[in-house]
Parts: structure tokens; C-alpha cells; sequence
């Protein structure tokens, strides 16, 4: 995609990076080719360095880790609780940065009884890999961590499929979920108890605030520097921060969308309608034509 941006003359790309620092050979090739590139939900790994001017993120990563621990808590209550991660691939950026946040956040006394005891990858990132892992890690309960409670999915794909199996197999009274998934895909686990709380950030405003910074530095509206604010029409104005969770030998910088949004049984009802009348309804559509 970077390549036929750059053959076909654009002016600029935005990118939501998921292969790691393998993509940085074609972003260092377009910035040479004049392109203005931004990266947005997930970043490229060299950040400055692999030519990005710019990681437009939905939330403050180093928030994530007590957001993360402070759900678990609230779902396993005071008693000592295994739990475990669960992700689609070791390759993803943004959440290897997720997981580190939440590492880091339960070394404090506050979340001294969670006990994470594994972060579990995929044999295929597919439905099909999910439900088999997902199983795998029910099956734990029975052998060497027999108080696995909870699982922690920093991501849509691998949180909806994680319900969708512990709905389909009655499972939802021995595991529950917690992680970052769009609300419309957790309606059915969040008002059934497999999903008492999870998080985000509002997808739709992510992509929306990253084309107006993409837009205005690349015309040349705004120089595109720390400090500089953002105008981004309904959003109002994002200031321009340094980003320094990227260790770069150049500056490298963040626009952030904002704070974390949490979901639980009694608010998801309403923002997963939102999404679906806004055109993504996800599994919720059955649901909603009911």
C-alpha cells in the first residue's frame, strides 16, 4: 500500500501499523518520495527514525496497564485471582506497549492479588485460532493454575472471539473478560456477565482526528511540531506532544484522542446502537433488529 502511494503521487498515507518494524524499508522510501506519513492506533516501532512525523494514539498507552488492572479488580474482587492475556500476534505494537503498561501496573501493592501467568499467542489469527485458544486456557483450570478466573484481551479480535466461544460453550460462569474491544462486537458478553467491564477509546473519532492532523500538516497548514494545536473540527483542538515512550535518536511525536472509555452491562446498550446506526454493527445487528 505504501509503494502504490507513492507511484500514485499522494501527497500523504496514514497507516494503523501491524507488522512491526518490517514496514519501516517503505515508510523511509516514501518520506524520501516527499510523502507526509502518520501512524495511528498502533505505531510503527522506529517512530521518527522509520520517517513517521507523527503517532496520532486513541488514549495515553501508559494509562492502559492501571486501566487494564483496575477492571480486573473490579471483576475479581478482593479474593487472589489468576489471570491471563491473550493477543493475536507477538508482532503488534501497540499492544506489546499494552501489555508492558499493565506489567509494570500490577508490580504495585494496589494490585498485589492479580497474578498474571501467561501472555498466550495464536497458532492462526482467525476466529478458529481464537476459540481453540480460548479453550486451551479454560482447560488450565484443570492443571498446573487451577484459579484462572479471567482473561485479558487488549483487542477487539481476540476479546469478541474469546465471547463468542464462552458464550457458545456455558462457560461464562467459570472465566470471565475484560480487555479493549469496539461495543458493539461485547453487547451480548457484556449483558450476559461474560464481559463485566471493558474499555476503549471511540474508533470512529480516532480515524477522524488523524485525518485532520494528516491534512493540515501535509498542506502545510501547521508545521507539525511539539506544541503545536490541532484544529479538528468537531474535536475541537489536540496539542502536539513529545511521544516519549519512543526511544528515537530523532524527536518523534503523539496527538492523543483522549482518556479511556469504560463499558459495562448498563452503558454498552446504547453506544453499540450508536455504532450501528453509524454503520458498524457488528454482531450486535441481530440484537438490535430484535
Amino acid at each position: 500500500m505504501i509503494a502504490d502511494a507513492v507511484t500514485g503521487n499522494a501527497k500523504a498515507f496514514m497507516i494503523a501499523n501491524n507488522a512491526g518494524s518490517d514496514i519501516e524499508d517503505g515508510s523511509l522510501a516514501a518520506i524520501e518520495a516527499g510523502l507526509t506519513i502518520a501512524s495511528y492506533d498502533s505505531p510503527i516501532p522506529g517512530g521518527a527514525d522509520a520517517g513517521i512525523f507523527l503517532f496520532v494514539t486513541g488514549v495515553d498507552f501508559g494509562t492502559t496497564g492501571e486501566v487494564m488492572a483496575d477492571m480486573g479488580l473490579n471483576i475479581l474482587g478482593t479474593e487472589d485471582g489468576d489471570f491471563c492475556v491473550m493477543i493475536p500476534n507477538p508482532q503488534a505494537t501497540n499492544q506489546n506497549l499494552w501489555i508492558k503498561s499493565l506489567k509494570n501496573t500490577i508490580l504495585q501493592e494496589k494490585y498485589k492479588k492479580l497474578n498474571l501467568i501467561g501472555v498466550f499467542f495464536l497458532v492462526k489469527d482467525n476466529l478458529e485460532g481464537y476459540k481453540l485458544k480460548t479453550r486451551e486456557i479454560i482447560n488450565i483450570t484443570k492443571g498446573e493454575y487451577p484459579n484462572p478466573r479471567l482473561i485479558m484481551a487488549p483487542s477487539t479480535s481476540a476479546l469478541a472471539s474469546a465471547a463468542k466461544t464462552l458464550l457458545e460453550d456455558g462457560n461464562c460462569d467459570i472465566m470471565k473478560l475484560l480487555g479493549l474491544s469496539v461495543q458493539a462486537k461485547m453487547l451480548e458478553a457484556a449483558k450476559q456477565g461474560c464481559a463485566p467491564e471493558f474499555a476503549l477509546f471511540n474508533n470512529l473519532d480516532l480515524g477522524y482526528l488523524a485525518y485532520f492532523v494528516t491534512r493540515v500538516i501535509s498542506n502545510g497548514e501547521v508545521e507539525g511540531k511539539a506544541g503545536d494545536e490541532i484544529p479538528a473540527g468537531r474535536l475541537g483542538t489536540r496539542t502536539i506532544e513529545e511521544d516519549s515512550s519512543r526511544n528515537t535518536t530523532k524527536q518523534s511525536l503523539k496527538l492523543t484522542l483522549g482518556p479511556f472509555i469504560k463499558y459495562n452491562p448498563s452503558n454498552v446498550e446504547q453506544v453499540a446502537f450508536i455504532e450501528c446506526i453509524q454503520g458498524f454493527c457488528g454482531d450486535s445487528e441481530e440484537y438490535f433488529e430484535k
